[in-house]
């Protein structure tokens, strides 16, 4: 695959939250090795433990990730990144 475009649309940050997968399993453009998806809306969302380094890329906004127990793991706002090790716990 040389290139590849995707127009998803403007951040409906209004609207509940909703994960729609972009690559990978399923998803437009399908990937074994590759998944990717966008996370737009407000409220909260349960982050899967997977045995594969995750990563959360806020482009507008601030996203906190928290543990099941409530307690704040990290927190991101507009042009920054957070990194989830492989194995996490669930995250919400």
């Amino acid at each position: 695959l040389e290139r590849c475009f995707l127009r998803a649309g403007p951040p409906a940050s209004a609207s509940p939250l909703a994960l729609e997968p972009l690559a990978g399993r399923g998803a437009r453009l399908g990937s074994r090795w590759l998944e990717v998806a966008r996370l737009t809306g407000s409220g909260s969302i349960a982050w899967p433990s997977v045995d594969a380094l995750s990563a959360l890329t806020v482009i507008d906004g601030e996203a906190e990730l928290v543990d099941e127990e409530g307690r704040l793991v990290a927190r991101a706002g507009a042009g920054r990144t957070i990194a989830v090790p492989a194995r996490t716990s669930p995250l919400v």
